[in-house]
């Protein structure tokens, strides 16, 4: 039972993941400057800390982005 909607749950996010890389320009852009900025990460020498805290600027940089998108269907909608 756990499982099922756990799966449910990662099918549902992969969509709306989708729907966002479909319709939002600067979700793009920020993925692709995402992308480009981890490889620079990992081409640089840097402590193992400095590549984390990148990383998690990176996850915090497009959890806003979607959190956003979301804010602005949801207005638009009203």
């Amino acid at each position: 039972m756990l499982m099922s909607h756990l799966k449910n749950a990662l099918i549902n996010s992969l969509h709306g993941l989708r729907q966002t890389w479909q319709q939002e320009k600067a979700f793009r852009l920020e993925i692709i400057g995402c992308v480009f900025v981890l490889f620079m990460t990992f081409w640089i020498e840097a402590p193992k800390t400095d590549k984390f805290f990148v990383i998690f600027s990176l996850s915090l940089v497009l959890m806003t982005e979607l959190l956003n998108t979301a804010l602005e269907k949801a207005n638009d909608a009203c």
